[in-house]
């Protein structure tokens, strides 16, 4: 008898875990969706974000890249919180899937993943005593968690769908807690959660909680009791914590430079109306991702009607329904008010990916259609009739779960388009063969003027300047928008790159779609239409300053060339300016296409750069409903278009191309509603740079790896070496076999005192945190082992 009630519930979890995959699985193949396919799964932050870090893993970049630094973006820097952010332990799969076929794994894992959100909800249902529920029942159930809204919405982002998973299990080892037992399981999954994705164990955290409420309601225990318990219950979360402080410690240090730096600028007060939320709990409705939308909350008509059942039915659990309306009103609340929204997200509108929290709403309305179900159970073993209807209702059930899974991803498509296949691939085979002949021997970074993810560097296994990461260093974004490059919040792009900043930041090759740089760089290679250039002036990675300590040194202003300027001649020790300011006459009023008219006469034969200045970060606002006016701002010579210049509210350096002395020009660029901001121009000396660059002295890398980076040289005076490394804590930094501290370059970057003779420098990396977070997690790993012990011998005393 046990063995076949055994069998019975392990064939429901299989079940539970088989239909949502062929569920996923059918839906996607009906948008052309599967391995070799038309399409991949690659869509939005999967395509930009995502997918490099997970190429990361099992590529083999040039510089100084592991789990804890990468150069393979943004200057490089603490990757450690990066990696945190964006893989689960389930990931580490990806370490051997090759690129080429990088998206047919993810599509894989995706639906595995959705498959085992269904898998884990029915080992929730199957243990939970409180619930008694036929197999067939919990397969339904388990399939609507699996297939809810939220997880075909979000399926962009496939570490969310292990918060998704772990859910269930944490309310199965708080029921123990309930119960009065002491729970190292608990303790372990909310440490497992936690370590998994820090930023969805706060949510997780906070819905457990109100579980834990609505069950100690649902055991009739009074207000002291449950405050009682309530002591229990933290006491098990805080231990989970400590044993979490190898990630949370590094992850608040690291944090603290960039996304906790900044603060939210005109935080909404109310997202949605109550029928918007309403509607979103019906069959087909949808919500894209923007600030501010409706959550994705459809989890199956069954079980809104199986809700209503349990609150509408006569009987036992009084205080438990009305904690469960308080729970659901906790939810309409926070998705309508903006206030009690940004609690679920740590006190700070998310950007896009409205309502993050709310599968765990999902959670709660299966878990109180769950209990309408078991009363069902018992009204229809007596009605045949209520039984035929019921099973309609499961075959509906199944249907219309398919039905809005194959819907909502179509409608994915349609807002932000999934990546064709032969589109991926091309791109692929351009840049790994277009970068593939570089000179590997003289380390240098590498940059392009075309994309297929925001972070490009990581897919492609090279190191380049483009990175978009919700763990940046805002110190470096502010150093390369001051220098005109597109850099903002947590993105930084080659865009609005000029030839001296490149030569600085060590970038020695340039591919393009075209020719276009052939008067600033020299020609290395030509790949089917794109070429690749050599920078010839490009600077090493470790700069010896030709002052030590220069007082009065300018501060950056908002005029990029007059920065880039002092940035040359603070490595050179020449004061002289590559970029010169150029006159022109702008027209007073805007022409009716929109644009601002400018008419220059050049003195000089050359490139002229232009650069329209607003205040850092930007005169946008994201919940601003003319956002998409101008996205993309162009610029145009003699009306014809020659490249942009900005995106939403921010600016970088656009090239006008070369310009013939005494000739009148006119230029035009687009001119959003908003203030048009200040205008520079400035023509490009060549000879003065390459005079600049070749007076510049640094150290050779002879040593540069997976294990760090190590210069040497002769050094002719006391000074400083500044690197293109972004300054932050964490560097080990060796000179001549000593210890030395180091300082920060224009607060930015790295920069490190060194003595008149020959030098070596040796620069590691362990992120800031670490250590400690590794003893406190040792600490109270300790306390659950010692407790364990304890708890094991006062029962074997008291059975004895």
């Amino acid at each position: 008898m046990l063995n076949k009630e055994k069998n019975k519930k392990i064939l429901t979890e299989i079940l539970s875990f088989l239909i949502p995959v062929a569920l996923a699985a059918i839906a996607y193949f009906m948008n052309g969706i599967y391995p070799g396919g038309k399409y991949t799964v690659l869509t939005y932050d999967l395509r930009a974000q995502v997918l490099p870090m997970y190429s990361y893993l099992s590529g083999d970049c040039p510089g100084y890249d592991n789990f804890f630094y990468s150069m393979s973006g943004g200057l490089g820097g603490n990757f450690f919180s990066s990696f945190l952010l964006y893989y689960s332990p389930t990931d580490f799969i990806y370490s051997f899937i090759p690129v080429s076929i990088l998206p047919d794994a993810i599509y894989f894992i995706t639906v595995i993943k959705i498959g085992l959100c269904g898998f884990f909800f029915s080992c929730f249902l199957c243990r939970n005593k409180n619930i008694e529920l036929p197999g067939y029942m919990i397969v339904v159930l388990s399939c609507c968690y699996a297939l809810m809204s939220f997880n075909l919405i979000y399926s962009m982002t496939p570490i969310w769908y292990d918060s998704v998973m772990l859910l269930p299990l944490l309310a199965l080892f708080t029921d123990r807690i309930v119960t009065r037992k002491y729970s190292p399981a608990f303790i372990f999954t909310m440490a497992l959660c936690i370590i998994n994705y820090f930023y969805f164990a706060y949510m997780n955290a906070i819905a457990i909680t109100l579980y834990f409420i609505f069950r100690e309601t649902e055991e009739c225990r009074r207000i002291k009791e449950i405050l009682k318990d309530l002591v229990v219950f933290a006491v098990h979360g805080i231990i989970s914590a400590g044993i979490s402080c190898i990630v949370l410690i590094p992850v608040i240090a690291d944090f603290s430079r960039g996304k906790l730096a900044s603060v939210d600028e005109n935080p909404v007060f109310i997202n949605n109306s109550i029928f918007d939320v309403i509607r979103m709990m019906l069959p087909q409705s949808y919500s894209n991702i923007a600030t501010g939308s409706a959550p994705n909350i459809f989890c199956g008509t069954m079980i809104l009607l199986f809700f209503l059942l349990w609150l509408l039915k006569k009987g036992d659990h009084k205080r438990a329904k009305i904690t469960s309306i308080i729970i659901f009103c906790i939810y309409m609340f926070s998705f309508i008010f903006g206030p009690a929204n940004r609690i679920w997200h740590g006190f700070r509108d998310p950007i896009g990916f409205a309502c993050r929290y709310s599968y765990t709403f999902v959670f709660f309305l299966i878990c109180f259609a769950a209990r309408g179900g078991a009363t069902l159970r018992k009204i229809k073993e007596k009605t045949s009739a209520l039984s035929l209807l019921c099973t309609i209702l499961i075959i509906y059930t199944f249907f219309e779960l398919f039905l809005n899974g194959s819907f909502l991803i179509s409608k994915i498509h349609t807002d932000y388009g999934y990546v064709l296949q032969n589109e991926y691939e091309r791109s692929c085979d351009l840049v790994r063969t277009g970068f593939a002949d570089y000179d590997k021997d003289n380390y240098s970074r590498l940059e392009k003027n075309f994309g297929f993810t925001s972070w490009d560097g990581e897919l492609m296994g090279y190191d380049g300047l483009e990175m978009f990461s919700s763990s940046y260093n805002d110190s470096v974004i502010r150093f390369l928008y001051n220098l005109g490059v597109d850099a903002y919040n947590n993105h930084i792009s080659s865009t609005g790159l000029t030839p001296p900043v490149a030569d600085f930041l060590d970038i020695g090759y340039y591919l393009s779609y075209n020719s276009d740089h052939s008067d600033y760089y020299d020609e290395y290679q030509q790949y089917k239409n794109y070429y690749m250039f050599k920078n010839q002036d490009v600077l090493p990675l470790g700069i010896l300053l030709p002052v030590k300590d220069e007082p009065n040194v300018p501060q950056f202003t908002s005029n990029p060339f007059e920065n880039i300027n002092v940035l040359i001649s603070d490595v050179s020790g020449i004061d002289k300016d590559i970029f010169v300011d150029c006159a022109y006459e702008l027209t007073d009023n805007t022409e009716s296409d929109g644009r601002v008219y400018v008419t220059i006469t050049p003195d000089k034969d050359g490139h002229y750069w232009f650069y329209r200045s607003v205040p850092y970060p930007g005169e946008y606002n994201d919940n601003d409903p003319n956002l998409n006016y101008h996205r993309v701002l162009s610029c145009y010579l003699e009306d014809e278009w020659v490249g942009d210049y900005g995106q939403f509210g921010y600016r970088y350096c656009s090239d006008l191309g070369f310009l013939e002395k005494d000739r009148e020009y006119t230029f035009s660029l687009d001119s959003p509603y908003t203030s048009s901001g200040e205008l520079f121009l400035a023509y490009l000396d060549m000879e003065s740079l390459h005079e600049m660059t070749g007076n510049v002295k640094g150290l050779e890398i002879s040593h540069i790896g997976n294990d760090g980076i190590v210069l040497t040289g002769n050094v002719d005076k006391d000074t400083d070496l500044i690197l293109s490394l972004p300054y932050e804590k964490g560097y080990r930094i060796i000179v001549n076999g000593e210890k030395t501290d180091y300082y920060d370059y224009r607060g930015a970057l790295l920069r490190i005192p060194v003595k008149a003779g020959s030098d070596t420098v040796e620069i590691t990396f362990f992120p800031p945190g670490l250590s400690c977070g590794i003893i406190v997690s040792l600490l109270s790993l300790s306390i659950v082992i010692l407790s364990a012990v304890v708890l094991k011998s006062k029962k074997i005393h008291e059975e004895s």
